[in-house]
């Protein structure tokens, strides 16, 4: 269950690419060519999260203004938004480039540039409440509930993955745009669901 850590191989790619790109544009005050960054506005410390300015801060935001002094010719604005939203952004031309945990799969890759190397993994696990002892493994979430996911996060494939291979006794899942880790959670804790992943 290895999750790529997908962004900095990314920018740094693309970012290079840009040096001809059409839509990089002029700023008002410069000649530096503007960089459009989609952010996740999921919380995500140490790498992505909000200061009480509500101002992006991070591992992710160090690199990047690291990355923006490196190339005085570029200008980079940053917006915040939802994962899914952000990779339709850089599908469109909206976004010049998404920072996030975007996990790997075969219609992302004909998508987006991703690194040869991957830059890092996540684990994943089932949190449950602390009295609950049935619950250790994705087994043991069959004839069970999870929270909302969504249809095409990263967590979503390894779900369908597990699916897949288990058609027999799959696992029950519902499916929503957004979902809210915050809002699974509490799920979870009022018991209106058994686990999240």
């Amino acid at each position: 269950m290895k999750k790529l850590y997908f962004t900095l191989a990314f920018a740094i790619g693309l970012i290079m690419a840009l040096g001809g790109c059409s839509q990089s544009s002029s700023s008002e005050n410069s000649d530096k060519k503007v960089v459009k960054v989609a952010l996740s506005d999921e919380v995500n410390p140490p790498f992505l999260f909000t200061n009480d300015q509500n101002e992006p801060i991070g591992y992710d935001m160090d690199y990047l203004k690291q990355l923006e002094k490196k190339l005085p010719e570029y200008k980079f604005e940053y917006t915040l938004g939802e994962e899914e939203t952000n990779l339709v952004g850089v599908s469109t031309g909206k976004y010049d480039f998404a920072i996030n945990w975007f996990f790997k799969n075969p219609e992302r890759e004909e998508k987006f540039l991703y690194p040869a190397h991957e830059y890092g993994y996540s684990l994943t696990a089932l949190v449950t409440q602390k009295s609950r002892n049935d619950i250790k493994t994705l087994d043991d979430m069959v004839d069970k509930k999870f929270p909302p996911v969504s249809a095409t996060g990263g967590l979503r494939a390894i779900l369908n993955a597990y699916n897949k291979e288990h058609a027999t006794k799959p696992l029950t899942l519902e499916s929503i745009d957004n979902p809210s880790t915050a809002e699974n959670l509490k799920l979870v804790d009022k018991g209106k669901a058994d686990a999240i992943f």
